[in-house]
């Protein structure tokens, strides 16, 4: 019951915690004071208040026992009973060793004082002082700030007069007197170098040391005697002879210069030359001059520029004469001539190029050769393989029923003597598609299959008679578009682009009269020393010159004709280098490629021609024959070719001869190279470089999807580029740039009496057949 008075059966008292109402008030249990309390299960005998840690809690009227504290385990030094056993700090482990025991200094031992660990006993540090000891005990003896000197930035007063240094400006002013004789104001004002000195403390005392008094004058730079002048007065050895008169030297006299005792007017020793004079001076003329050296022997470096230590130059010996150093036994460049060797000594054997480091123009290199009668052709001297030979010419053949004048003596069809052309029972004689050996015809005698009883003349007498002769239509047909195989299977000629194993290209077959479609070589006989190219430029025609310039390199293998070898062209990999619409130009060195815009959609102004698809000034009028636009010039000019190249394209800049414009070049698909720029087939200038079998092109025409690979271009071809005999100047006249107008000038000029000459010697037929040798006997 809470609240008011309940019945009270006694008299109130007061409460206490019994759960009865003793008061009477209504409230059980109400205003008794919590009483100490320790938890259960707390140990007895602990001790409680005082010095002691322990605290009894207190506990309310039916409450818990709360906020005792109990003891620790174990005793520390703190002045309290901390195990709560009537003992302070009792049962402590002390007495060990504390403090500092370096320099001045000694260990004390560990003690509880007043309730705190102290260390008794011992020596402490003390302020560093100028002593021999180590007062702070830092492991260093009489180290700076030392307090029985002046404090760092007070150390000007140690020089002045007196026994005492006061510094006044300080708090608290410092005065300090050094010890007997420990001052430095003996030396009185002195100039510089000279001083004073200063107070240092050393070896455990103070000392006046760096102090430097006035000394006799010296040659060294320095004012030794303090007087403000420097190397003044009578200076040692000043003024005395030096140096020596033997050989070519010359004595002098010593002066003072600069700090230091130089020789003046003296000639010296040199290093000994072989000149008949002791010019190191030792007493010995020309000694130790080196003979036996190795030396260049003397030559004209500007005809012979660079190095030229290649074979067969070789290095002579140094010799001392009276004269002077000789190089005797040497051998030096000299002018280069055709013989396979290296001559001028520059690495390159029989080199192309102006002379003295070129065979060109020298004896008859480079001129015309070979006989213009008949169906034989000039070619061009050259050097081949250290020899001068007849380059690209058609030599003279055996004679053949053929309407030519094959041996090339004059006549058309003249049989050797005591012989015949033909076989018995047939007579050399000209119907309506050329001369063939022919059986004569009637109704009678009907002519076999494959020929026509037709009437002819007998070449060369002129008597008519009806002969059997060859239907070349029915024999050959189309050759380009055949394919021959001999009886061992091998492909002998097919369509252009054709290729074999190991990239090997396939001859194009030519119409070999009567035999039929064959190899261009079928029947044809080459001196000694050449041999009948089956491809390239001089398909059918002997040639000395076996490099990919005359002998194209294989069709379909990604290679192009570079310095007259094949190599692989970067431009011809998968995937293609450059865009879709790029043209592909391999580097001088095909190590790399550059993608530049195609001249396909590029229209020109006059007077201007398209170069990697850029318009640009060229050279008005055209260039005349022999004659390259240079556009590197401005205004642009025709250059003269420097010589006419057997092989490749002759740069005018250089004089030498190297790869043409297109080769190598790969133009999008349906476009041609020409120039070294790509073009569209149908409306482009010639008739580009679309592989084909340039002598400095690739390997043919290779359609891909990055378009095609360029070889020889229809203006790279000719009498100063190639030796093809239908082309023209091919003179690179700038990086990448080359002459369009005089590319086709020439290449008119020469296609032009390329076709006059075919027209004369074979009005049948399409292909060149300029070699065939085979006919029916």
């Amino acid at each position: 019951m809470q609240g008011g008075y309940g019945a009270c059966s006694n008299t109130p008292q007061p409460e206490v915690c019994d759960g009865v109402d003793n008061n009477c008030d209504g409230i059980v249990d109400n205003e008794v004071p919590p009483t100490a309390c320790v938890p259960p299960g707390t140990p007895p005998g602990q001790v409680y208040g005082g010095t002691s840690q322990c605290q009894q809690g207190l506990q309310p009227c039916n409450g818990v026992c709360q906020g005792y504290v109990g003891p620790s385990v174990g005793e520390i030094c703190d002045g309290i009973d901390n195990d709560c056993d009537g003992l302070v700090d009792e049962g402590l482990t002390l007495g060990q060793q504390c403090g500092l025991a370096t320099g001045s200094c000694e260990p004390g031992n560990v003690a509880c004082v007043n309730g705190a660990l102290v260390c008794q006993g011992g020596i402490g540090p003390q302020p560093e002082v100028c002593d021999g000891a180590d007062n702070d005990c830092d492991g260093a003896v009489d180290e700076g700030p030392l307090t029985d000197g002046p404090a760092p930035g007070q150390e000007s007063c140690w020089a002045l007069p007196g026994n005492c240094c006061s510094w006044p400006s300080g708090s608290p002013v410092v005065t300090w007197c050094p010890p007997q004789g420990a001052d430095c104001t003996t030396n009185g004002t002195l100039t510089s170098p000279c001083n004073h000195g200063t107070l240092t403390c050393s070896g455990g005392a103070w000392q006046c040391q760096g102090g430097l008094a006035p000394s006799p004058e010296v040659c060294d730079g320095v004012d030794n005697n303090c007087n403000g002048t420097l190397d003044d007065g009578n200076i040692p050895q000043v003024g005395l002879p030096c140096g020596t008169d033997i050989g070519e030297c010359s004595m002098g006299q010593l002066a003072c210069a600069g700090g230091m005792l130089d020789c003046v007017g003296d000639v010296g020793p040199t290093n000994e030359l072989c000149n008949g004079l002791d010019d190191n001076c030792n007493g010995q003329v020309d000694d130790g001059v080196q003979s036996g050296m190795p030396c260049m022997p003397a030559y004209d470096t500007t005809l012979y520029p660079g190095d030229r230590t290649a074979s067969p130059c070789t290095l002579g010996v140094q010799l001392c004469d009276p004269s002077g150093t000789t190089c005797v036994g040497g051998v030096g460049p000299q002018p280069e001539v055709c013989d396979g060797i290296d001559n001028d000594c520059d690495g390159s054997i029989d080199e192309v190029g102006a002379a003295p480091d070129g065979v060109s123009g020298q004896g008859v290199i480079g001129q015309p050769c070979g006989d213009t009668s008949g169906t034989c052709m000039p070619g061009t001297w050259a050097c081949i393989n250290g020899n001068v030979q007849c380059l690209g010419g058609q030599v003279a053949q055996p004679e053949q029923c053929d309407c030519q004048d094959n041996n090339c003596d004059g006549s058309v069809d003249n049989p050797p003597a005591g012989g015949s052309l033909c076989s018995a029972g047939k007579d050399c004689v000209q119907g309506a598609n050329g001369c063939s050996c022919a059986p004569q015809c009637s109704g009678e005698f009907p002519c076999p299959p494959g020929q026509r009883c037709e009437p002819a003349t007998v070449s060369p007498s002129g008597g008519m008679a009806y002969y059997c002769l060859p239907d070349y239509d029915a024999i050959c047909g189309d050759c380009a578009a055949k394919t021959v195989t001999g009886t061992d299977g091998q492909v002998l000629c097919a369509p252009a682009g054709s290729t074999e194993a190991q990239c090997s290209q396939v001859p194009e077959c030519v119409c070999k009269n009567q035999n039929g479609c064959r190899e261009p070589c079928f029947g044809v006989t080459c001196a000694a020393g050449q041999q009948c190219a089956q491809v390239g430029p001089f398909a059918g025609t002997c040639t000395a010159d076996t490099t990919c310039w005359s002998i194209p390199c294989g069709a379909g293998c990604g290679q192009a004709c570079h310095s007259g070898t094949c190599v692989d062209n970067p431009c011809a990999v998968t995937p293609a280098p450059c865009g879709p619409d790029e043209v592909c130009k391999p580097s001088a060195d095909f190590t790399d490629v550059s993608c530049v815009p195609s001249c396909a959609d590029v229209t020109c102004p006059q007077g201007q021609a398209c170069h990697d698809g850029v318009c640009i000034d060229t050279c008005t009028p055209a260039c005349d024959p022999g004659q390259a636009c240079n556009t590197a010039q401005t205004p642009p000019t025709c250059t003269t070719c420097l010589g006419q190249c057997p092989s490749g394209c002759c740069d005018p800049v250089t004089g030498q001869c190297g790869d043409c414009p297109c080769t190598g070049v790969v133009c999008p698909e349906g476009q041609t190279c020409s120039d070294g720029s790509c073009f569209d087939t149908s409306s482009g200038p010639g008739t580009g470089g679309a592989g084909g079998t340039g002598g400095s092109g690739g390997s043919g025409t290779t359609s891909s999807s990055t378009g095609t690979q360029g070889g020889v271009g229809g203006d790279e071809g000719g009498v100063w580029g190639l030796p093809t005999g239908g082309g023209g100047c091919s003179c690179e006249v700038g990086p990448g740039a080359r002459s369009s107008n005089a590319w086709g000038a020439f290449a008119g000029l020469g296609l032009g009496l390329l076709l006059m000459r075919r027209r004369r010697r074979d009005p049948r037929s399409t292909h060149d057949v300029r070699n065939a040798q085979e006919v029916a006997r």
